[in-house]
């Protein structure tokens, strides 16, 4: 399949449609993905959870490493942490120093856990 400029263009068009009307479905207080109500303190309505759910589920070990990886791979380039969303910087770290000492202190309290 060749990628013409008019099919490039129109990508570009439908992702800003699609960003527009999630944007949009979030101020108004609806679900992004349907436009059903939300419930509760929730970005999605259940319905849309419980789909995601089910696809989560649905996917193999290796399909979800993958998943992950291409997120942190994007976040690394990006400068921000892959816990959180704050930014890093570009140093040597791929946490930010809040998610950095949250995690020492969940190893510290497994190893201390830990029964030898």
């Amino acid at each position: 399949m060749i990628h013409t400029p008019v099919k490039r263009h129109r990508k570009a068009y439908q992702k800003k449609w699609h960003q527009k009307r999630y944007k949009s479905r979030l101020k108004s207080g609806l679900c992004p993905m349907c436009g059903k109500p939300r419930t509760g303190e929730w970005i999605t309505c259940e319905a849309c959870r419980e789909k995601n759910r089910l696809r989560s589920k649905s996917l193999s070990p290796e399909a979800k490493q993958a998943a992950i990886n291409r997120y942190r791979d994007r976040c690394r380039k990006g400068g921000i942490c892959y816990g959180c969303g704050r930014e890093v910087g570009l140093d040597k770290y791929k946490k930010c120093a809040v998610c950095r000492e949250k995690d020492r202190v969940a190893k510290a309290r497994r190893y201390a856990e830990a029964t030898w």
